[in-house]
């Protein structure tokens, strides 16, 4: 029952009609989940899925996303600005995450990332 799903985890209709692996879906940021979708096999979800773990890696990566929370809440989701640089091409278009990482840094007194300077610097 969709009722049931928090509101960011329902799933979008890309996701509905196109198949894809499930663990996509674990993001509660629809327009991500529907960039990830749309890149197919242009996507290394193998390097995706180490960053997303790097912690349990001996492999050391700074690209990571940060969860401060409940995992379904947008608002307690971070991107270190180098997941920012890295995979910043599934972040376009998704105002949610970009604020929420804003919003922990600035309560840990650190400067906003610059989203136009990120995006920018990605090759497309």
């Amino acid at each position: 029952n969709q009722v049931s799903i928090p509101y960011s985890l329902r799933p979008t209709a890309l996701q509905r009609a196109t198949p894809h692996h499930p663990w996509l879906d674990v993001f509660p940021f629809p327009c991500m989940r529907d960039n990830l979708i749309q890149a197919g096999d242009d996507l290394d979800d193998d390097e995706l899925c180490h960053d997303l773990t790097a912690f349990w890696d001996t492999r050391s990566s700074n690209a990571t996303l940060l969860v401060w929370g409940t995992p379904w809440d947008p608002k307690n989701w971070e991107v270190t600005e180098e997941f920012a640089k890295k995979w910043g091409v599934f972040l376009r278009g998704c105002p949610e995450i970009l604020r929420s990482t804003n919003s922990w840094r600035a309560r840990r007194g650190e400067r906003p990332l610059v989203w136009e300077r990120i995006f920018a610097s990605i090759d497309i």
